[in-house]
């Protein structure tokens, strides 16, 4: 049973590596590829394999749909491996590059504070989830004052106009 766990690794290894090599160089073939390299960097890390996870990962473009939770599943790799502070890098350049409403970006800012909280840092830690929870408030405030009625009225007036 071990060999055959071991040998259907190996094979989807070897697709992995093969599908990425034989794409084209379009715009279509690096999305695709970087499609590829995030479901096999997540399907790594439930297998725990987390260096193989980091190594597909690191892998990903950084101007595609795919970056984002790249970044996000890179951090986590990292985590699982210990590595509390070199995981928050991924989540730096998440949260610098992307709206602060994308998911993988909200994922990223309540990670630092558990990342600092793993390492030891509870201070600093506790400091963190304060700041975020302000932050998200701040998210629910914009959030809520777009969807007000005047908001959405003088949009919807733009477009007929």
């Amino acid at each position: 049973l071990v060999l055959i766990i071991f040998q259907n690794a190996m094979c989807l290894e070897k697709l992995i590596e093969e599908a990425t090599y034989y794409l084209p160089d379009t715009y279509e073939g690096y999305s695709l590829k970087d499609r590829i390299l995030l479901v096999a960097g997540i399907y790594a890390l439930d297998a725990g394999k987390y260096r193989q996870a980091e190594a597909y990962l690191r892998q990903i473009s950084l101007d595609s749909a795919f970056t984002a939770p790249g970044l996000l599943q890179y951090g986590w790799s990292l985590v699982d491996q210990w590595k509390y502070e070199e995981a928050m890098q991924p989540w730096r350049i998440l949260q610098q590059r992307f709206s602060e409403f994308h998911p993988a970006v909200i994922e990223s800012v309540l990670a630092v504070p558990h990342a600092l909280e793993l390492l030891n840092a509870t201070t600093q830690s506790l400091k963190t989830y304060e700041f975020v929870e302000q932050r998200l408030l701040g998210m629910l405030d914009t959030l809520r004052e777009q969807n007000a009625r005047p908001q959405i009225s003088a949009w919807l007036n733009e477009w007929e106009n």
